[in-house]
């Protein structure tokens, strides 16, 4: 990481939530550039953002030169924590793409204190494997829209966004189709 920002070490825990480590204070005008290298999908990035109470930011994103997005917020009221401001991730809008290998922020507005970053793949996958050739496989697609993935051999069941299973079968290349924020689980 390349930044003209601030890091810092936060007291851990904020009486809402906790730093994972360092922040990162970008005021106006200030820029970080992250290497989160190429993947086998499109991802979607996910800034960790701490918010004081009422306080104003606004930064913009990019992927090499796609842009992804820009956040603007504005801190929460204070809820029932004992601490007023909150700390969330905040989807951008655009993916950033599976072939950009840098990803940049500028700050435009106020001070975007950036506890992390969460990347996540459109398409993840979780194999376990037991005693006996035991196997089960979970296939998750973040997108939205549906998704092409192969998936091992064993009996397929796919699962929409809230849950419900859908009709699937896999095509002769042992592909199936799940559908936007839907799973798969594969079993043998």
């Amino acid at each position: 990481m390349s930044t003209t920002g601030e890091i810092s070490t936060p007291e851990s825990w904020t009486g809402e939530s906790s730093w994972s480590g360092d922040k990162l204070t970008l005021s106006r005008g200030e820029t970080a550039v992250f290497d989160v290298g190429t993947a086998a999908s499109d991802r979607w990035i996910e800034p960790v953002v701490w918010s004081e109470v009422g306080e104003r930011t606004s930064s913009s994103w990019t992927g090499d030169r796609a842009r992804l997005g820009t956040l603007q917020l504005t801190g929460p009221r204070q809820g029932i924590s004992p601490t007023p401001g909150a700390m969330h991730p905040h989807t951008l809008q655009k993916a950033m793409p599976r072939s950009s290998e840098e990803l940049r922020v500028q700050s435009t507005r106020g001070d975007l204190q950036l506890d992390g970053i969460l990347v996540r793949p459109f398409v993840s996958r979780l194999v376990l494997e037991g005693d006996g050739g035991a196997r089960t496989e979970l296939v998750h697609s973040a997108a939205r829209s549906p998704q092409k993935v192969r998936v091992g051999a064993g009996d397929l069941a796919v699962y929409d966004d809230r849950g419900r299973e859908v009709r699937a079968k896999k095509d002769r290349f042992g592909a199936v189709t799940l559908p936007a924020g839907g799973f798969a689980i594969v079993e043998r």
